[in-house]
């Protein structure tokens, strides 16, 4: 595929999970190639994926969607350090670690705290049915703004959440 797709000559390159399937030796031999393509032939990639460590490992800059909505974008490191949107965060956590107690101390499948119901308001966060963070009052009522997350000298990235940098460190 990716023959074929460099034969029309691209600017850009989608590479959807192109790693998804693939054990941990192939697919990083189709990154180091990706990486290669970048460097010699000047093509720039669009990397889709939900494994959000290969993502900050290759990519330059970062857009997180859920439910095709931007939750959060910034740079490479700005996603090196918390804190993250909600759903940046359960992508992260979502990596599964080779160690004892790994799942009982992820909270998977931890259930949301309850919330009343949601206004009728065609902006509301569309992560507000799995958001562990969300505050009933607010993020049922209100749309979220967009803005900055100061990481100091990792950077800035934007969320769109009603919390701000001390209590998404905080929850």
């Amino acid at each position: 595929n990716l023959a074929r797709a460099l034969a029309a000559d691209p600017q850009i390159i989608l590479c959807d999970e192109v790693t998804s399937a693939l054990d941990t030796v192939v697919g990083a031999a189709i990154l180091e190639l990706m990486a290669e393509l970048r460097r010699e032939l000047g093509i720039a990639t669009m990397f889709i994926s939900h494994d959000i460590s290969t993502v900050r490992a290759i990519c330059d800059d970062i857009l997180v969607l859920y439910s095709g909505t931007m939750v959060e974008t910034g740079p490479r490191t700005a996603f090196a350090t918390a804190p993250f949107h909600p759903y940046t965060n359960l992508l992260i956590g979502s990596v599964p670690e080779m160690r004892a107690g790994w799942l009982e101390e992820s909270h998977a499948g931890a259930a949301p705290p309850p919330i009343g119901a949601a206004g009728d308001h065609p902006d509301l966060c569309r992560f507000l049915p799995r958001c562990a963070a969300r505050v009933d009052g607010l993020c049922n009522i209100t749309p979220p703004p967009r803005h900055g997350l100061d990481k100091g000298s990792a950077g800035v990235s934007r969320i769109l959440c009603h919390h701000g940098d001390e209590s998404l460190i905080a929850s």
